[in-house]
């Protein structure tokens, strides 16, 4: 799609033209930006001189393919560690050594993750199990309870709606 902006009896005009290379036909859509804004549309063979040129230069400005090779690849893998003294295990979809995409992180105390992970945090669709039987299933945002979800207490107290930064939100 090519825009062009130009002057027609004192009236400023926007053309929006796209252009079937092969066929050697641009559609084209006007519109005037000043009084009596009257969308236009129609049809006009093209010159093959005119259709290289815009072809040529329609190639500098865009780029036709994103440079891909550079960009780190999610792979599948397995981790055990230690955090605050705490064992565990991560299995799912790493960016690097990063947790990043679909995962699940177990604790030996108890407590795990299963979801959506982005740049090493709980961040999309998850559930958390609580070493005191405690169950959250919902929406996560930078490592926290964000979104909808609920609150499944282990006395059978149930909370569900929005959370607000690990909070529940009466909302």
């Amino acid at each position: 799609m090519l825009i062009t902006n130009y002057w027609k009896n004192r009236t400023a005009m926007v053309l929006f033209i796209a252009i079937g290379l092969s066929s050697g036909c641009a559609t084209f859509q006007s519109q005037k930006t000043a009084k009596n804004d009257i969308p236009m549309q129609g049809q006009k063979q093209i010159s093959p001189e005119l259709r290289e040129k815009i072809a040529t230069e329609a190639q500098k400005a865009i780029p036709i393919e994103p440079p891909l090779g550079n960009l780190p690849k999610v792979s599948y893998g397995k981790r055990e560690g230690t955090r605050a003294g705490i064992k565990y295990v991560y299995e799912g979809d790493l960016l690097g050594d990063i947790y990043y995409g679909k995962g699940k992180l177990i604790y030996s105390n108890g407590f795990s993750y299963e979801g959506e992970f982005k740049e090493g945090k709980y961040d999309g669709k998850g559930s958390l199990a609580y070493p005191n039987g405690d169950h959250y299933a919902g929406e996560f945002r930078q490592g926290k309870r964000h979104g909808q979800g609920i609150l499944s207490k282990a006395d059978g107290k149930r909370q569900e709606g929005q959370f607000v930064d690990d909070k529940f939100s009466a909302k």
